[in-house]
């Protein structure tokens, strides 16, 4: 069954990475004997092109259209550059940052793989822009709301009303990952499963020959895109009744599936 493959489509955090962000050797090796045998391997990921993110795919040597921005951006891995961009608008970005500021909440602007952060923010290996060196709303892939834990329910719930209420053409989608629990403002139908099957478009892959991993409920989108589903056992139950395999939650789940995926292809 295995055999008909031809693409893996992955989530990177709680997927390949954990919270220290290191991708462990036996996966390094599973996906390089994978792209050696003519398999395609695309990371689908709402971090931007920061440092860390850079490292990863040189460290696992990618060459396939990579997803940026939960979907928002598709990079040449190779060359670093933007191959496919959809933006908010800049008349709706300003409007948004303007309520965001309003209501005193924390936010990052990527744009041109530049953050820009409303509030000074410390983070190892990656450089924050001060807000006011930002000079145009012109493509924004994204503007994260970083919300603390005592605001979360309040804040958020009022920041979507006044959207709604101004209809503003916006995707709101909440963006968990081991070590943070945030939300994304993107560009209206920007998310995971347009920006899989533009990929696919681009390697000339069918959806059917697709593997699709992810582990959270902002995977949903990508696995939609995919042929074949896999999740883990500490999944959400929306990704749990999509799913062809569900795998165990442990140290080599990924590497070993991907081995086994790799077999069949030198079998076939």
């Amino acid at each position: 069954m295995l055999n008909r493959f031809k693409a893996i489509f992955s989530d990177l955090d709680g997927t390949l990475v954990g919270k220290d962000f290191k991708i462990s050797p036996c996966l390094k090796k599973a996906i390089y004997i994978w792209c050696k045998s003519g398999g395609h391997f695309s990371i689908i990921t709402g971090r931007g092109l920061t440092p860390p993110l850079i490292n990863i795919f040189e460290e696992l040597n990618l060459s396939d259209p990579q997803v940026i921005n939960g979907g928002a951006e598709i990079i040449d891995p190779k060359e670093r550059k933007i191959i496919f961009g959809n933006y908010i608008e800049a008349g709706i970005a300003h409007k948004i940052i303007k309520l965001l500021i309003k209501l005193n909440m924390n936010f990052v602007v990527v744009q041109k793989n530049k953050l820009y952060s409303y509030k000074k923010i410390n983070k190892k290996n990656i450089h924050y822009e001060k807000f006011s060196n930002l000079d145009n709303y012109f493509n924004i892939a994204k503007i994260r709301i970083l919300i603390k834990k005592r605001d979360f329910n309040k804040k958020i719930k009022e920041f979507k009303s006044e959207c709604l209420l101004k209809g503003y053409h916006i995707s709101i989608i909440q963006n968990k990952t081991p070590i943070s629990n945030n939300y994304d403002i993107t560009a209206n139908n920007v998310n995971k499963y347009f920006a899989a099957l533009k990929i696919l478009k681009l390697i000339d892959v069918d959806r059917k020959e697709t593997v699709g991993i992810g582990d959270q409920e902002n995977d949903y989108f990508l696995l939609k895109a995919c042929g074949f589903k896999i999740v883990f056992e500490n999944s959400p139950q929306k990704l749990k009744k999509i799913a062809n395999v569900i795998l165990p939650f442990k140290k080599n789940s990924v590497a070993n599936l991907i081995r086994k995926l790799t077999i069949k292809k030198f079998i076939t």
